[in-house]
C-alpha cells in the first residue's frame, strides 16, 4: 500500500495540474483526416490524433500490482513475469490483456493471432486509465454510435448486422476493451509495412518508455492515385518474375521508395508518454525502434475494440463499401471533436481515484452510451483536500482507502460478542 502511494506521490509532480487534462491534437493542421488503401468508392479515411503526458503514463507503469515496476531484467527472470501471459514474438515480448468490466479471464479475438485467446484483465492502472478514457470522452462515442445507427436506414441485412458489431461495441466497455502489450530491449529495428484489422477502426496506442517512430503512408484524398513508381513489367519476363514484379507493382510498403512520393511519407516519433489514436485499419504503416537496454526499455500498448470470435472472423480482414462507410463516421467524429477541444485524455486525478476504488473491490461501470444520454454518469473525483495534497495526503487518502474496508470487519466482529 505504501509503495501505491508513494508512486502516486511521485508521479504528482505538478499538483496545480492534476484539474488539466491534456487535448488530443491533430497531427497535422492542414489534413485532419488522411487516407490510405482503397476500398470500393474510395480510399479509407482515418484521423490521426496525439497527446504527450509522461507523468501519468510514468504513473501506469510503475504500478507495484503491474509488471512493469522496478527492474524490468529482474522481471524477466522471475516467476512472476510469465503469469502475465508474455512470450517472445517478432524480436520482443508481447501479451495480450483485456479491460472489461469482468475481472476474470475473458475469451476474446486477438488481434495479432488473428484468433480467439483467453486474456487476463490489465493491471488496476492501466485498467483504471481506460476506464476513465471512455468514461470522460462518452458524448464522442455516443455521437458515433447514433450516426451508426442513422448509417442503417434502407440498408441489406447483411450491412445493418455489420454496422451493429461496431455500435454496439461503442455503447459498451469493448472500446479499447482488448490490450496488446509490446516490450522490447536491443538494437534499432524496423517491423514490416503492414495494415491493421477491423479492430484497429479505432486504435489507441500508448508509449509507456522507451523511443519509437511510427511510418504512415497517406493521401491527402479520398480518390487520390497511387504513387507507385515501379516500371510496367515486361511481357517477355518469365511468369514468376512477373508476378514478383506485379505484387510490388501494386505494392503500399512504406519502406519501398518507389511505392511512395516523400510528401506521402509521415513519420512520427512516439516516446515516453505519447498517446495517438488513429485508423490503422486503413493506412498502411510500420513501426521503428531505437536502440534500448533494460534501463529504458520500450513499452508500448496498441489499444483495439474487443470483439467474440465470431464477430473478429467476419470483419477483421473485410474491407467492402460498408466498412470505409463505418470508417469514415468514425474518422469524422474523431476530427470534429478533436477541433472542438472535446476529445482528452484523463487527469492523474481521475485515473487515482477509480483505482482507488478499485483497491476498495468497488469497479466502476464503464458509462454506456445509454447511461451517457441519461446524465446519470459523474466524472470520478477526490475529494477537494485530495485536489491541494503533496505526496503525504495523497498517501494518507490511498491507505484510508485501504483501511475503510478493515475497519467494517472489526466492527462487525466487535458487534457479535
Amino acid at each position: 500500500m505504501l509503495c501505491i502511494a508513494a508512486a502516486g506521490a511521485a508521479a504528482i509532480a505538478n499538483p496545480e495540474r492534476l484539474g488539466a487534462p491534456i487535448k488530443f491534437r491533430h497531427v497535422d493542421e492542414h489534413a485532419p483526416i488522411v487516407f490510405g488503401t482503397e476500398f470500393p468508392g474510395g480510399r479509407g479515411p482515418s484521423a490521426f490524433l496525439m497527446a504527450e503526458d509522461p507523468s501519468i503514463m510514468k504513473y501506469l507503469k510503475d504500478d507495484p500490482r503491474g509488471p512493469f515496476w522496478g527492474s524490468l531484467e529482474e522481471r524477466q527472470e522471475s516467476k512472476l513475469w510469465p503469469t502475465w501471459g508474455f512470450e517472445k514474438d517478432e524480436q520482443m515480448w508481447k501479451a495480450d490483456w483485456h479491460c472489461m468490466k469482468s475481472p476474470g479471464p475473458a475469451k476474446l479475438f486477438a488481434p495479432r493471432r488473428a484468433d480467439v485467446a483467453t486474456m487476463q484483465q490489465a493491471p488496476p492502472r492501466i485498467y483504471a486509465f481506460l476506464e476513465v478514457l471512455r468514461a470522460v470522452n462518452a458524448d464522442i462515442w455516443s455521437s458515433m454510435a447514433q450516426a451508426l445507427q442513422a448509417m442503417k436506414a434502407e440498408r441489406s441485412e447483411e450491412a445493418c448486422s455489420l454496422i451493429d458489431i461496431f455500435a454496439t461495441a461503442l455503447e459498451k466497455d469493448s472500446l479499447f476493451g482488448v490490450v496488446e502489450v509490446q516490450v522490447r530491449q536491443g538494437g534499432e529495428h524496423g517491423l514490416p509495412s503492414h495494415k491493421d484489422g477491423a479492430t484497429s477502426l479505432l486504435h489507441l496506442g500508448i508509449s509507456l518508455s522507451g523511443n519509437r517512430t511510427l511510418r504512415m503512408g497517406r493521401y491527402t484524398r479520398r480518390h487520390s492515385p497511387s504513387t507507385n513508381t515501379h516500371p510496367p513489367i515486361p511481357e517477355r519476363l518469365p511468369w514468376k518474375t512477373r508476378k514478383n514484379l506485379m505484387e510490388k507493382q501494386y505494392s503500399e510498403d512504406v519502406w519501398d521508395h518507389c511505392c511512395w512520393h516523400s510528401s506521402n511519407i509521415v513519420d512520427t516519433r512516439m516516446t515516453a508518454g505519447s498517446a495517438y489514436i488513429s485508423s490503422p485499419y486503413c493506412i498502411e504503416h510500420a513501426v521503428s525502434y531505437e536502440s534500448c537496454d533494460f534501463s529504458n526499455p520500450m513499452i508500448a500498448m496498441q489499444c483495439r475494440f474487443a470483439l467474440d470470435a465470431l464477430e473478429g472472423e467476419r470483419v477483421n480482414d473485410l474491407r467492402d463499401g460498408t466498412m470505409r462507410e463505418i470508417a469514415e463516421i468514425v474518422s469524422s467524429h474523431l476530427a470534429a471533436a478533436t477541433q472542438r477541444g472535446e476529445l482528452r485524455m484523463p487527469s492523474l486525478q481521475e485515473v487515482v481515484a477509480v483505482e482507488r476504488r478499485l483497491l476498495q473491490g468497488t469497479i466502476p461501470k464503464t458509462p454506456t452510451v445509454r447511461r451517457a444520454r441519461a446524465g446519470n454518469w459523474r466524472r470520478p473525483a477526490l475529494p477537494q483536500t485530495a485536489l491541494r495534497c503533496e505526496g503525504g495526503a495523497l498517501r494518507l487518502l490511498l491507505a484510508a482507502a485501504v483501511a475503510a474496508p478493515i475497519c467494517k470487519l472489526a466492527a462487525r466482529r466487535s458487534s457479535r460478542r
